[in-house]
């Protein structure tokens, strides 16, 4: 729904919480698509998810983890594949 909503209202900004949780790796990547297209109209994206699946079809700007309400670490798309591979315990 979250979805349909973006394309119907075409906001400035996108706040998606969650959009990967229960979809299957073809709606995943029909999803990173209509995304991806509306990032490329100008349009800032926020995206929240404690998974790597849809940033392999989407390379964000920056990655930002938050631990305890507060910025334990931010970098760029390399940080998502950090934490995939190495989980989050490095993180103060």
């Amino acid at each position: 729904m979250e979805i349909l909503q973006a394309a119907i209202m075409e906001p400035a900004f996108l706040m998606l919480d969650e959009i990967d949780t229960g979809v299957d790796v073809d709606a995943l990547k029909t999803i990173a698509h209509f995304l991806s297209d509306m990032k490329q109209d100008n349009r800032t994206i926020v995206i929240i998810t404690h998974y790597n699946r849809i940033l392999k079809y989407l390379q964000p700007d920056e990655v930002i983890v938050i631990k305890d309400g507060t910025i334990a670490s931010r970098g760029s798309h390399e940080l998502a594949q950090k934490i995939e591979a190495e989980g989050y315990g490095w993180i103060e």
